[in-house]
């Protein structure tokens, strides 16, 4: 087997095990599309949780 199908098979175990766990995941993060996302992430990484 390719490494690259050792990490494919390794990255869908790490999904299912964290689909297992939370299966209907939220984020507080508020956004209509992708752009608006990426923006979000930027500025969450600047600021510090209260």
């Amino acid at each position: 087997m390719s490494e690259d199908n050792v990490l494919k098979n390794r990255a869908k175990k790490v999904f299912k095990l964290l689909h297992e766990q939370h299966p209907n995941p939220k984020t507080e993060l508020l956004f209509e599309n992708e752009m608006q996302l990426a923006i979000a992430v930027a500025l969450s990484a600047q600021t510090t949780d209260k």
